[in-house]
């Protein structure tokens, strides 16, 4: 394997790992959502802009690890379906253990409440109408 090859399988990596991330992140944004609603905010109040990029970066690293200790060969530009899901699947779960570890570790770890909670707390609050 060349270095410019494993440029790009690092690369390719990290933006398949930011994908996954990515989709994580939309459903973080609707929770803050729903928390914002119940408490009378905007979404704006809640949000932390550096707390995503820091969870997008997460999600590179992630990728770019898992791409890198794939099976590949080297040949990041012809991926399988499975390698691909494989990635952006390893951004989406290995951010959730990247920064639960760090909550949990790392000092002043503890900056906000994690997703979960976040979801407990607007489960509690919001009342669903029934249907019909």
């Amino acid at each position: 394997m060349t270095k410019q090859d494993l440029i790009l399988q690092v690369v390719s990596g990290g933006l398949l790992g930011m994908l996954g991330q990515t989709v994580r992140v939309c459903g973080g944004i609707k929770k803050i959502s729903d928390l914002a609603a119940v408490n009378n905010q905007q979404v704006s109040d809640l949000f932390d802009g550096g707390r995503l990029l820091t969870s997008l970066l997460i999600g590179f690293a992630a990728g770019a690890l898992a791409m890198v200790v794939s099976d590949t060969q080297g040949a990041a530009t012809n991926l399988s379906n499975s390698v691909i899901a494989a990635v952006v699947s390893a951004g989406y779960a290995g951010t959730d253990f990247i920064e639960a570890w760090a909550k949990r570790f790392l000092p002043g770890g503890t900056t906000g409440p994690s997703g979960s909670e976040v979801a407990n707390q607007a489960k509690d609050e919001v009342q669903i109408p029934p249907m019909g």
